[in-house]
């Protein structure tokens, strides 16, 4: 009885260690990927984030040359912005490879690189020329090149929409980055489903085991305890015939058996 009583409740605390190890399982791979899914989203967010802060610096670098001519300063800054870009991309390239948007966005940032510094590069060489032919030859204007294009006509027409194709480009890349965390976010939901399973198998086969284990118990303890203490009772009181009807096993049997030897030699000392 105790055999049978001990290998129910050990298997209640192997099946409880089993779905436990099996649930910190699931749920350290689900944190992991809860993680993983965080940290994609926050590098996407941070590449774009900085995508438009290097393209507010080109900008306003471009705007300052274009508005109060070329310096030394404003062209660092333009050159620097565009390789901060490049990277950038780069960088959020090899972590999405085959993004098409991203290879659209860097042939757009090379083409905005190459048309800055071409237009750095004319200013410099007209501010040389100026500086040291004075502004009396007759050389393009500050501000005006050898076809008659303005600066602010360059800047309006050229580099601008070419500035505002980029910056759609990143938003475009930003709502993809967000749309594609969509079925990792369901994957997650079902994992977190799977690894509540088993805890919730576990619960059900707990409750019947400790059924069956109440059970067996009342009907192979409990039952004979009160049957043999009931006959014994009935023969100390009454003098009736010690008669144990319920199934007894193992130590209760040995018991029982026990209590009828003393009787019958109690009932054979008294005659």
């Amino acid at each position: 009885m105790i055999k049978r009583i001990s290998i129910g409740f050990l298997s209640i605390a192997i099946l409880l260690f089993v779905a436990g190890m099996i649930s910190l399982f699931e749920l350290n791979r689900l944190g992991n990927d809860a993680k993983r899914l965080i940290n994609e989203s926050r590098s996407s967010m941070e590449a774009a984030k900085n995508m438009f802060d290097a393209l507010e610096v080109n900008n306003a670098a471009v705007s300052h040359i274009v508005m109060t001519g070329y310096d030394e300063s404003s062209s660092l800054q333009c050159k620097q912005s565009m390789a901060n870009l490049k990277s950038i991309i780069d960088s959020a390239s090899l972590r999405t490879p085959k993004n098409t948007l991203l290879d659209s966005l860097a042939v757009s940032a090379d083409n905005l690189r190459t048309l800055s510094s071409n237009f750095v590069a004319k200013m410099m060489i007209a501010k040389k020329e100026s500086n040291i032919l004075g502004l009396s030859v007759m050389i393009p204007e500050i501000g005006q090149d050898t076809e008659g294009e303005t600066d602010l006509f360059w800047y309006d027409n050229r580099y601008y929409p070419l500035i505002t194709e980029i910056s759609d480009m990143i938003n475009r890349y930003m709502v993809q980055s967000t749309n594609g965390l969509t079925p990792q976010t369901e994957q997650l939901s079902r994992n977190a489903y799977r690894a509540v399973k088993p805890v919730f198998i576990s619960l059900l086969v707990m409750i019947a085991i400790i059924l069956m284990l109440f059970y067996f118990v009342i009907i192979y303890c409990v039952r004979p305890i009160i049957n043999i203490n009931r006959s014994l009772a009935d023969w100390l009181k009454f003098g009736k015939a010690y008669n144990v009807k319920a199934e007894c096993r193992d130590e209760l049997l040995a018991i029982r058996d026990n209590i009828k030897s003393l009787i019958e030699r109690a009932e054979k000392n008294a005659k």
